[in-house]
């Protein structure tokens, strides 16, 4: 029989959280009420997303000096723009009685 004690359980926590990572998801909503012919295609676009990040970095100390602190210091501006075009194709199936 194995013996498997809170210690174990914890470690393996810990292991998992290193190893699996699970993907970031993120949802957006549009509702909409159309008429397609069967075999037709709808196009629904312009879910346009936009984020604009801007982030700092400095080492410890010589990053505050003044005059050379700038050779220390690094700015980053991150822009990214997504855009979510989904197409919808109509089949009618009819059922058989």
């Amino acid at each position: 029989m194995l013996d498997v004690d809170d210690d174990d359980d914890e470690r393996l926590a810990v292991a998992l959280e290193r190893f699996v990572q699970l993907p970031t998801i993120s949802t957006r909503q549009v509702m909409t009420t159309v008429s397609v012919p069967d075999g037709g295609t709808l196009l629904i676009g312009g879910l346009a997303e936009a984020v604009d990040a801007e982030g700092h970095a400095k080492l410890p100390i010589l990053g505050d000096l003044p005059l050379i602190g700038g050779l220390f210091r690094s700015r980053r501006r991150i822009i990214s723009r997504n855009n979510l075009i989904v197409l919808v194709t109509a089949h009618i199936i009819e059922q058989k009685e």
